[in-house]
């Protein structure tokens, strides 16, 4: 039986109007929304993060964009990694995703996680 989706975060940013809608679908899969225009250089992808309240960000994968839509498949060390997390950050790489570990590329979209969240 799915449980149902819940809605884990909603990602803003200081360039754009446009909106990320982060929803939990099971324990391992997150969805999500983009509310606007979503452009991405073909030679560039987006990469969701999962920032910790300290340390540094731990990826939880490359964005699969299909029409302002992705889904992300984590394992289970990504999973430990979202409910450690405080908030969610959206940054734009090198395609295929940052080679470092970390960001390399500007942080374009960033939310709060909710409290009933994860």
């Amino acid at each position: 039986s799915r449980t149902a989706a819940r809605d884990v975060a909603i990602l803003n940013s200081d360039s754009t109007k446009t909106q990320w809608v982060v929803r939990l679908a099971e324990p391992q899969m997150l969805e999500l929304s983009a509310l606007g225009t979503v452009t991405v250089a073909s030679d560039k992808s987006l990469e969701l993060w999962a920032v910790p309240a300290s340390g540094k960000p731990h990826s939880l994968g490359v964005l699969p964009l299909t029409r302002g839509q992705a889904v992300l498949t984590l394992s289970a060390l990504q999973q430990q990694h979202l409910k450690q997390a405080n908030l969610l950050a959206i940054s734009i790489e090198t395609q295929g995703g940052s080679t470092a570990g970390v960001p390399q590329g500007p942080v374009i979209f960033t939310g709060r996680l909710a409290s009933n969240g994860v």
